[in-house]
C-alpha cells in the first residue's frame, strides 16, 4: 500500500511539472517583451544599471537590472505602449520614446549612457528597425486602428487574414449551423484549411474537428491580431499552415469607450445597395444592423482595470423570385408558348417509353396535352396529363 501511494504521488508530481512547463512554454502567446543592451560612451558595457519599464496607458511599472554583459530583458508584458528609463551611478538618465509591444514579439531598445549628473535626463527616441534580427518568422500584425479603419463587410475579423500574402479563400464553406461565428474557410501557403491555427489570449481557439475558429471576436474587443505564415515558434507545432493570435483589450487609467452601428439597408425609397440587376423585379428586402460598443477604465489607478464590450446583429433578408402561373391557354392543355420560349420545356406522353429512364418517350404535338375532366363535389378539377393544374377539393373520377 505504501509503495502504491508513493507511486501515485510521483505520477502526480510528474504531471504537475508537465503542466507547469506547458504553461510557461505557452506564456509567450499572450505577452511580448522588451530587451536591450546598455553601454557607456566608450562602448563598454554597464552592469547593474536600473531599467524601469512603464506602461504608458496603465501607469504600471516594472524594474530590472542589467547583467554582467550589460543586457536586460523584461518578459511577459501585456501588448501595449511602453517607455524605458535607464539609470546608473555617474551617468545621466536616459529615457526612450514610446515603444510598441506586440503579442509574441520583442521590442529592442539599446542605450548609450553619457557621463553626467544622474538628475540630467537624455531622451533618445529609437526608430523601428528595418530588419528583424531576433526572429525568423514571417508575420503581419494588425493593430486596433487598422482593424477598425480597414473596410470589412460584415465586420468579420477572421476574414482579415485573407489580406496576408499566400492566403486564399476556398470554394466551399461550412454550413451556418456548424459555423455560427462566420469563419471563412481558407488555405495558407497551399496547406489544408484545417492547418490554420487560432489562439485567443493564449488559449487554443480552433475547433478540433472542423478546423475553424471557435470565438470570432468583434472589432472593439481586440487590441491586435498577429498572423504568422512561416517559421513560427515551435510552441505552435499543432498547426502547419499558419497561426493567428488574437489579443483582447484591457482597461486603462482613463475612462474610454466607443459606440458603433453599421447599417446595410435595401427598402423602397432608401437603399445602400446597387440596383437590382433583374430589370422589372422589385427589390429583395434586406436589412442588417450591427451595433454595440465598449467601455474600459480603472478600478484602482495603476493597479486594477476593467473592460467590457458588446456586439449585436439583427438581419432580415428576402429574395427575388421569377415564376409564372398558367394562363387560360395553358389551362386547356396547350403549352406551345412554353416550347417557343425554351425547347427544354417539351412535354412528353408519360405512358410511352421507359418508365425509369424516360428513354423513348413520345412528345405531345405542339406541346398540347389531352385533357381529362373530373367531377368534383364542389367544382371541376382539370388535369394536364397526369398532373393537376389546380384543385381545391377531393375529386371523384366519373
Amino acid at each position: 500500500m505504501y509503495r502504491q501511494s508513493r507511486r501515485m504521488l510521483l505520477i502526480g508530481l510528474a504531471l504537475a511539472v508537465c503542466f507547469s512547463t506547458a504553461s510557461s512554454t505557452y506564456a509567450q502567446q499572450v505577452f511580448g517583451s522588451i530587451f536591450g543592451t546598455v553601454v557607456d560612451p566608450a562602448g563598454a558595457v554597464v552592469a547593474n544599471a536600473k531599467v524601469t519599464i512603464t506602461d504608458v496607458n496603465k501607469g504600471t511599472k516594472f524594474q530590472v537590472t542589467t547583467d554582467a554583459s550589460g543586457n536586460y530583458a523584461k518578459r511577459q508584458l501585456i501588448p501595449d505602449t511602453y517607455s524605458v528609463v535607464i539609470e546608473a551611478p555617474g551617468f545621466s538618465r536616459v529615457s526612450s520614446g514610446n515603444l510598441e509591444v506586440h503579442v509574441d514579439e520583442s521590442a529592442r531598445y539599446d542605450a548609450t549612457l553619457k557621463v553626467g549628473d544622474v538628475t540630467t535626463e537624455v531622451v533618445v527616441t529609437a526608430a523601428a528597425p528595418l530588419l528583424q534580427s531576433d526572429r525568423a518568422d514571417v508575420a503581419q500584425t494588425f493593430s486596433s486602428k487598422q482593424i477598425n479603419d480597414l473596410p470589412n463587410i460584415g465586420r468579420n475579423l477572421q476574414s482579415m487574414e485573407l489580406l496576408q500574402p499566400g492566403s486564399a479563400k476556398i470554394g466551399w464553406q461550412h454550413a451556418s449551423d456548424e459555423n455560427p461565428q462566420g469563419s471563412v474557410q481558407m488555405v495558407i501557403n497551399g496547406q489544408l484549411f484545417a492547418s490554420v491555427g487560432y489562439e485567443l489570449d493564449g488559449t487554443t481557439n480552433q475547433d478540433p474537428i472542423l478546423g475553424i475558429i471557435v470565438i470570432n471576436p468583434n472589432f472593439e474587443s481586440v487590441s491586435e491580431m498577429m498572423q504568422s505564415n512561416q517559421n513560427f515558434d515551435a510552441e505552435f507545432s499543432y498547426v502547419g499552415g499558419s497561426m493567428a493570435s488574437y489579443s483582447t483589450k484591457s482597461g486603462t487609467n482613463q475612462l474610454h469607450g466607443a459606440l458603433f452601428e453599421y447599417l446595410q439597408l435595401n427598402t423602397p425609397g432608401f437603399t445602400t445597395f446597387a440596383a437590382n440587376p433583374f430589370v422589372g423585379l422589385p427589390y429583395a428586402t434586406y436589412r442588417q444592423n450591427q451595433f454595440g460598443g465598449s467601455v474600459g477604465g480603472a478600478i484602482i489607478k495603476d493597479k486594477l482595470f476593467f473592460f467590457g464590450d458588446y456586439q449585436g446583429n439583427r438581419q432580415s433578408q428576402g429574395a427575388s423570385v421569377v415564376t409564372s402561373v398558367p394562363d387560360q391557354l395553358n389551362r386547356t392543355g396547350n403549352f406551345s408558348d412554353w416550347l417557343a420560349y425554351n425547347k427544354n420545356y417539351q412535354i412528353y406522353d408519360p405512358t410511352t417509353g421507359n418508365a425509369t429512364t424516360g428513354v423513348g418517350r413520345t412528345p405531345y404535338a405542339n406541346n398540347t396535352t389531352p385533357l381529362r375532366r373530373f367531377r368534383s363535389r364542389r367544382r371541376p378539377s382539370w388535369r394536364c396529363g397526369r398532373f393537376p393544374i389546380f384543385s381545391r377539393s377531393r375529386v371523384r373520377r366519373s
